[in-house]
């Protein structure tokens, strides 16, 4: 069920957009979210959204531009890190630097070293880092970082034509790398983000890679976090051809763990929901879907989607735009394979990722589902 819709004029054309729950002492029955919006210039807007009458104050202040190109630490609350205290022309155009705790931050040099930064303390690590890889982070204060770059495969879908070789895992506490593996070459990893995640909850993480080469064009693989292969899927059959592996979650209707990908999603873009064949070392699809795009052609914004239970039913749903990117639409994976159970019109076309937030207080709960368009238009929907 849909309830209200908001919509704002923005002041330029935007790139990026991040919710979180605010404190509203002034109205305690009612829940108040706030809103970041990055613009394509730098800016940052910032909005107050209450929950109960759909009231919009804009908080911005004057503050420099962001010069962040992936504006993924750019959050509302205390964990912005202060961009006057950043290192001068220490990250390179494209990193983000990672919080990992109020007074910890990691980055991305020009060297390909992983710099953290300490309250004003620098140490780096050298590990030859993909330039523009996402610095992802688990609960015991590990870091997965993409590393090896390499232009043997000249597609450059993802910003450009460079890709990584291999990865590393990182004891962040220790400052010293614990895993490393190279992939054997023809292939590269064609992703700036892997899934990491305990897919089959034996409390171990397995990473999820897109490998990709000029005559099979991309395929899914599983690894141990020490590298062992331990499942892959069919390559799509031709190069220059690429999936994007989305999620890993109990969106099978049975509760099943599933991996979601978009394949191809610039021609066609098929949704397959994906099973992990232990006895088999398969990778294999299991239901799909057709008509879905989750990425631009030469755009670094691989957050085109989200998952979240829209409907309350404790099994989660997809998120993602159609092929045109006009429309949002909410999936369910079914026992006959998936159904569209609500979109939303975005009266234009969608620029940003698609952020999710879920508030409550004692009296009532909500989902929003918040996107931007490239018209500049910001949208969010109040379930």
């Amino acid at each position: 069920m849909l309830g209200k819709t908001i919509e704002i004029k923005l002041k330029g054309t935007p790139i990026y957009v991040y919710g979180t729950k605010a404190i509203s002492p002034e109205e305690q029955e009612e829940t108040l979210s706030e809103w970041v919006v990055v613009l394509d210039d730098g800016q940052i807007q910032r909005f107050h959204v209450h929950s109960r009458s759909g009231r919009v104050e804009e908080k911005t202040v004057n503050t420099p531009p962001v010069t962040l190109s992936i504006p993924h630490s750019i959050k509302p609350a205390k964990i912005q890190i202060k961009l006057g205290e950043f290192p001068p022309g220490e990250a390179l155009r494209w990193t983000t630097p990672l919080s990992i705790r109020d007074d910890l931050q990691v980055f991305v040099e020009r060297s390909g070293d992983v710099v953290f930064w300490n309250e004003g303390e620098i140490t780096r690590l050298s590990v030859n880092a993909l330039p523009d890889t996402r610095i992802l982070v688990d609960d015991k204060e590990r870091l997965l970082v993409l590393t090896n770059p390499t232009e043997q495969y000249q597609h450059g879908i993802l910003g450009d034509a460079t890709e990584a070789g291999g990865f590393v895992i990182i004891d962040a506490n220790e400052r010293k790398v614990i895993q490393s593996m190279m992939v054997r070459s023809p292939d590269v990893i064609e992703s700036l983000s892997p899934l990491w995640t305990d897919w089959d909850l034996d409390g171990e993480r397995e990473i999820v890679l897109t490998l990709s080469n000029d005559n099979t064009g991309a395929r899914l693989a599983l690894f141990r976090e020490s590298g062992e292969l331990l499942a892959e899927g069919s390559p799509i059959g031709a190069g220059h051809r690429w999936r994007h592996a989305l999620a890993i979650a109990p969106f099978g209707p049975d509760g099943h763990i599933e991996l979601a990908e978009v394949m191809t999603p610039h021609i066609g873009g098929t949704l397959q929901y994906v099973r992990w064949d232990k006895e088999n070392k398969r990778l294999t699809s299991v239901a799909s879907d057709k008509s879905f795009s989750t990425h631009d052609i030469g755009n670094r914004n691989l957050e085109m989607f989200a998952v979240t239970d829209w409907d309350q039913d404790e099994r989660p749903e997809l998120i993602l735009p159609n092929q045109s990117k006009n429309e949002l639409m909410i999936v369910k994976r079914t026992s006959e394979g998936s159904r569209t159970v609500a979109s939303f019109d975005l009266n234009g076309r969608l620029n940003t990722n698609i952020a999710v937030l879920t508030t409550s207080n004692e009296k009532e709960a909500q989902s929003i589902v918040a996107a931007a368009t490239k018209e500049g238009k910001f949208i969010l929907w109040l379930n």
